[in-house]
């Protein structure tokens, strides 16, 4: 199979993501432009609605009998990768993983700084889901739908690639002691995940599959939908999601999933960038979108042929 590639070369400018990295440590730096884009961002929290069990089938729910409150874990209490991923630290505080008494920069934070991160982690979030203890209902059922960025307004090329988990904090996970954030529980209660799909902004169509089509132009946004059954007044739970924090190159293949239409923007775009002075390099299999390029190269069986 013949291969074209296309080399457009302007004055020589720093790389792109060194431009937009906030870090200077030399090793961040080192780790490639995956890293660096990375550790440029502040990592913007999800939106999550909850829905009246009633649209989903199950027993009868009334939305002013619960309250939410959503942070994500401390980093430091748990591990973001290797094969011990996911497990907490230590037993005890600081270490321990869980929402426990909400402790700001112990137990969990309101604003991630991606820099505590590298492409692939596993980032842990809560939920607190508080019953009404004057309820009038037993054994209710939620449904939280969560929506993450699948593509951070922040920075390029990075992004919530797909939920690993979802589970009662602690009590579904082998690799935490324990949280004393759940309260009254007697042990009726679920967390389930239903499902999870990418979708388009501002629709908020369908637009993927986790995670295939992670790091295409149209799936903007992660949703995940979490049940969370058998609850009663005076309940406490914490919903653990774990998702996956991920990268993707924007220059590989970038056109290869879209609409001719946005195929073309694309390319204009990459023209764009050209002319204000960025040296561009596609291997594409597209002769069109070769013929943007100022130099052509043909490949065949890995060889230069023209």
């Amino acid at each position: 199979m013949s291969m074209w590639g296309w080399i457009m070369s302007r004055r020589q400018r720093r790389d792109h993501w060194s431009r937009t990295s906030r870090s200077s440590d030399a090793n961040h730096r080192s780790r490639g432009w995956l890293t660096v884009a990375a550790g440029a961002i502040v990592i913007s929290f999800f939106a999550i609605a909850l829905w009246l069990a009633g649209a989903f089938g199950g027993a009868h729910a009334d939305g002013g009998d619960f309250q939410l409150d959503l942070v994500s874990a401390e980093p430091t209490t748990y591990e973001q990768r290797g094969g011990s991923e996911g497990d907490e630290k230590g037993t005890s505080d600081p270490l321990d993983l869980g929402y426990d008494d909400r402790t700001i920069n112990v137990d969990v934070i309101e604003q991630l700084e991606a820099i505590d991160f590298e492409c692939d982690d596993r980032i842990i979030f809560f939920t607190r889901v508080t019953v009404d203890s004057g309820a009038s209902d037993t054994d209710q059922t939620i449904v939280l739908t969560y929506h993450f960025d699948a593509r951070n307004n922040g920075q390029q090329a990075v992004g919530y690639s797909e939920v690993l988990e979802a589970g009662i904090s602690a009590i579904d996970f082998g690799g935490q002691t324990g949280d004393d954030g759940n309260m009254n529980l007697d042990g009726n209660e679920g967390v389930s995940l239903l499902s999870q799909q990418y979708l388009n902004k501002p629709q908020n169509n369908p637009t993927g599959t986790v995670s295939g089509d992670f790091g295409n132009a149209d799936a903007e946004i992660l949703e995940a939908v979490v049940r969370v059954d058998g609850l009663d007044p005076g309940d406490q739970l914490i919903v653990r999601v774990d998702v996956r924090f991920s990268c993707f190159d924007p220059f590989e293949e970038p056109t290869g999933n879209l609409h001719s239409s946005q195929g073309k923007e694309i390319m204009d775009l990459f023209k764009r960038l050209n002319e204000e002075g960025t040296t561009i390099i596609q291997v594409t299999h597209s002769e069109f979108n070769a013929s943007y390029g100022s130099r052509i190269i043909k490949l065949h069986d890995g060889w230069i042929v023209d």
